[in-house]
């Protein structure tokens, strides 16, 4: 269709056609996104909080070791409880981003 056919009853239809896709990608990147999932009981790190003048080369992770207690998938961006390895409760709940798989 040219843009110069376009009338108004026809914009309906062009909106669905131009936004239609729009949920088939959200849940596209939502499914990706839950495949890098880390499971419970998997041992991470945490990123280190830095100080304003800090230097690139200091250590960006922590040296303590956590174990992901449980995995909040109910809101989305998912979330992850962590207790350290005496099984005490860390405050808070991390993203996947703040957490780095320990080897």
């Amino acid at each position: 269709m040219k843009p110069n056919d376009v009338k108004p009853e026809h914009t309906n239809t062009l909106l669905k056609r131009l936004y239609s896709n729009k949920k088939y990608t959200d849940t596209i990147r939502q499914e990706k996104y839950r495949k890098k999932l880390l499971k419970v009981n998997d041992l991470v790190r945490i990123v280190k909080e830095r100080s304003f003048l800090e230097k690139e080369a200091v250590q960006k992770w922590t040296i303590e070791i956590f174990k992901i207690r449980k995995v909040e998938r109910q809101n989305f961006p998912i979330t992850y409880l962590l207790t350290d390895l005496n099984d005490e409760d860390i405050l808070g709940s991390f993203y996947y981003e703040e957490l780095r798989k320990a080897q």
